[in-house]
């Protein structure tokens, strides 16, 4: 659900509030090394970084900050307590679409709500296929960054 206001996305906690028992939950699951990907180049796109894909992985600096009161550590990403927050979901029950299916997945929410409008992609980014970006020592950064949310989604390289 998008804030009419701000346009962004809203937490379950604030849709709750408007609009009261929210039923069945859902959410999307991404890959976290196409993710990476994804966002650099969609920064990129948009003139937010400069930085290579390598250099943006490692500069905290160009990540909002924050520290992840659970370990400690510095919060590279907002994402990164999002996608914390979506393995709280899912131990709530909540229905789980993974963004690579996403337009398969999204079927079964288009039939329980008997509604088959097409799925929109937008804020698509052009680039190759994420496994292009990565070295050995890059990909293990990602592993260490998202490492509970790989194995609890089953994420392989």
């Amino acid at each position: 659900m998008t804030n009419q206001i701000t346009g962004k996305h809203q937490r379950v906690h604030q849709a709750q509030e408007e609009l009261g028992d929210l039923g069945q939950i859902f959410f999307t699951v991404r890959n976290p090394w196409d993710w990476c990907v994804s966002r650099w180049s969609h920064r990129k796109m948009r003139g937010a970084t400069k930085l290579t894909f390598k250099d943006w992985l490692y500069s905290p600096k160009n990540f909002k900050r924050g520290v992840d009161y659970d370990t400690g550590a510095i919060n590279y990403e907002r994402s990164y307590l999002i996608l914390r927050k979506s393995v709280n979901e899912y131990e709530k029950g909540a229905i789980v679409l993974r963004f690579e299916n996403l337009k398969s997945d999204f079927v079964q929410i288009q039939d329980a709500l008997d509604c088959h409008v097409p799925l929109p992609h937008i804020n698509s980014s052009p680039h190759t296929h994420y496994t292009d970006f990565y070295t050995d020592k890059t990909r293990r950064h990602v592993k260490s960054l998202f490492g509970k949310y790989i194995t609890k989604f089953e994420y392989e390289f």
